[in-house]
C-alpha cells in the first residue's frame, strides 16, 4: 500500500530517497534516549554522509556539549564517504557537487523547501509564474532567509540544551 500511494510515488518520480534514513535516524534517537550516545553520534553521522540536511545536528551535538557523540558523528561521515570514493571514485563526487551548483527547479510545487517558496514567489518556472518581478533577489532572499531560519534555529536549541536534558524537548 504504501508503495502504491500518492506521496511515494512522487518520492520515487523525484529519486528522493531520504526515506530511506528513517531507520538509522530512529535508531539514533532511540541512542539518545538510552543515554548511548556514542552511539546516537555513529548513527547520525550515517545520515549525515547520505543527506546533508542532517549537518544541523553536528552543532546541536556541540551546544549540548557531547563532544564524543559530534566525534563519532564525524567519524562515520569519513568512514561512509571514504568507502562512496572507493567504491564510485572521486568523480562521481565531483559530478555530484557541479550538478548540486546547477539545479535550476526550486520552482517545483513538490519542492517545499524555503528557497523553493522564495523561487515560486520570487521567480516562478515551468507553468508558475512569480507572483513579483524580482527575479535577481530569488537568491539573496533565499540565501538570507536560510541563514536566518538557521541562526534562529540554533539559539533555540542552545536555550533548550541548557534546560533540559530530553533529546524529545
Amino acid at each position: 500500500l504504501v508503495i502504491a500511494s500518492t506521496p511515494f510515488t512522487s518520492t520515487a518520480a523525484t529519486a528522493e530517497w531520504s526515506f530511506i534514513l528513517l531507520l538509522p535516524f530512529t535508531i539514533a534517537w532511540s541512542c539518545t534516549k538510552h543515554d548511548r550516545w556514542h552511539y546516537a553520534g555513529w548513527w547520525l553521522g550515517c545520515c549525515m554522509s547520505l543527506k546533508l540536511f542532517f549537518l544541523l545536528f553536528l552543532p546541536w551535538l556541540v551546544l549540548r556539549g557531547r563532544w564524543r557523540s559530534a566525534a563519532w558523528a564525524i567519524v562515520a561521515m569519513l568512514v561512509w564517504t571514504s568507502a562512496g570514493l572507493l567504491w564510485s571514485g572521486p568523480g562521481s563526487y565531483l559530478q555530484w557537487v557541479l550538478t548540486l551548483g546547477s539545479v535550476e527547479w526550486w520552482w517545483h510545487p513538490m519542492n517545499a523547501s524555503w528557497q523553493g517558496f522564495v523561487w515560486r514567489l520570487l521567480r516562478g518556472g515551468g507553468a508558475i509564474a512569480g507572483g513579483f518581478a524580482a527575479e535577481d533577489l530569488a537568491r539573496p532572499i533565499s540565501v538570507a532567509g536560510a541563514a536566518l531560519i538557521s541562526a534562529v534555529s540554533l539559539w533555540a536549541a542552545s536555550r533548550l540544551s541548557r534546560t533540559s536534558d530530553s533529546t524529545d524537548a
